[in-house]
């Protein structure tokens, strides 16, 4: 009987263990997230959801969270946010969320007092809880229309034993890359399906859209590389690190995608003031 029971209890465990591995699991988690934030606080929410290694941005700096949050006092003001496409690894533990945030000076029931755009990586702990890696967002002056959530799931890149360069390689090249040839570089290193954040604009989801923002772009980015982070089947991953231009630094982040062509941007987050 005792075996039983003991079998039983691991069944279910097993099938919760399971069912956390999904896209559905993630965004589920971060809209938990979200309405911790609005119920209880800012503070304990990040405090409840980041990873013991997660970052975050304090003044353009990448810190780790969960220092800067369990060390800070509770914050003025009402953060809210909620999801509006998530990305997730073909191995459904590994992925990221981005969509609206807005302040409230007082009350939610008051025009918010800013607005912007959130990019979060998070992925799934040996516990099989989700939990973020970094967060990273940006500020604008209007919201784009609400949509509703899209998802995608990872896709079956195979890949052959001379083709395991890692997003960071991806990223030197890239970096290197821009260096020499600007905002060209962008044309072999930017997915066909990938969304660009840059502080003061809205997200640029369409072709038309992300040339009018790098076209926008600063001709003498320097980027410095500080960390990163990859999904266990090495086809989703982040790097982060400071973008300084002239006497301006501030963060910067990437989400790398493998496609059948190699390393992709699928997402880049530029934030200067």
């Amino acid at each position: 009987m005792q075996k039983y029971f003991a079998l039983v209890v691991i069944s279910i465990l097993s099938t919760q263990a399971f069912s956390q591995r999904s896209v559905d699991s993630m965004i589920r988690t971060e809209k938990n997230f979200a309405n911790t934030s609005l119920v209880v606080s800012t503070r304990e929410a990040f405090i409840k959801f980041i990873d013991s290694a997660g970052i975050v941005f304090e003044k353009g700096k990448p810190v780790n969270g969960l220092d800067l949050y369990t060390k800070s006092e509770r914050r003025p003001g009402i953060l809210t946010w909620e999801p509006e496409y998530a990305e997730i690894a073909a191995t459904n533990d590994f992925g990221y969320t981005t969509g609206p945030w807005k302040y409230y000076a007082n009350s939610i029931k008051e025009k918010p007092a800013a607005i912007g755009y959130f990019v979060t990586v998070w992925h799934l702990t040996p516990r099989h809880q989700w939990r973020f890696l970094i967060d990273f967002g940006i500020t604008c002056a209007k919201e784009k229309r609400k949509i509703a959530l899209r998802k995608r799931r990872g896709g079956n890149v195979k890949l052959a034993k001379q083709d395991m360069a890692l997003c960071t390689d991806a990223e030197e090249k890239f970096i290197q890359a821009y260096a020499a040839q600007g905002v060209k570089a962008y044309n072999s290193f930017l997915s066909s399906q990938s969304r660009i954040n840059y502080s003061g604009f809205l997200p640029a989801t369409t072709a038309e859209e992300r040339k009018a923002l790098l076209d926008s772009l600063p001709l003498n980015i320097n980027y410095t590389v500080v960390g990163s982070g990859m999904s266990p089947m090495k086809d989703l991953g982040y790097v982060y690190g400071s973008a300084a231009v002239n006497d301006k630094q501030d963060g910067y982040l990437r989400i790398w995608r493998r496609e059948e062509n190699g390393w992709r941007i699928a997402v880049e987050v530029l934030h200067f003031k």
